[in-house]
């Protein structure tokens, strides 16, 4: 089944067709992280995978009807919620790994903060 990697204004990045999963979760001491697999040029794919970027994991499912009969359907994940950008691995065989992270606790509460300030001082001179 074809998966891929969806932004927001359209852009589509195919995932290696391969064993192991395409998007794998995990933790290290700072934040979680997604690593996605996917095919294309390291320039593209820097570009898009940016700091707040939106975008989803799209992949096509296969199901059995009421009438028994072979259907497919895409199913998307939403994954923008991992919106900091992390390190980019060329494997050199025209897939790149792709390190998104979500914000800390911390980095919540610093933005939570400066929206507030901005929202009660607007544009005060000081």
């Amino acid at each position: 089944m074809s998966e891929r990697i969806v932004f927001a204004d359209g852009t589509v990045f195919q995932c290696p067709e391969q064993s192991r999963a395409v998007v794998h979760p995990f933790r290290d001491r700072s934040r979680e992280w997604k690593l996605l697999c996917v095919c294309g040029e390291l320039p593209a794919v820097k570009e898009k995978f940016v700091d707040g970027a939106v975008y989803f994991h799209e992949w096509d499912s296969l199901f059995l009807d009421a009438g028994g009969e072979e259907r497919s359907e895409v199913i998307r994940q939403e994954l923008s919620e991992y919106s900091i950008a992390g390190d980019l691995v060329d494997s050199r065989d025209g897939t790149i790994s792709v390190y998104m992270g979500k914000p800390t606790e911390l980095e919540e509460t610093q933005a939570a903060l400066d929206a507030l300030l901005l929202l009660e001082l607007g544009d005060l001179e000081i």
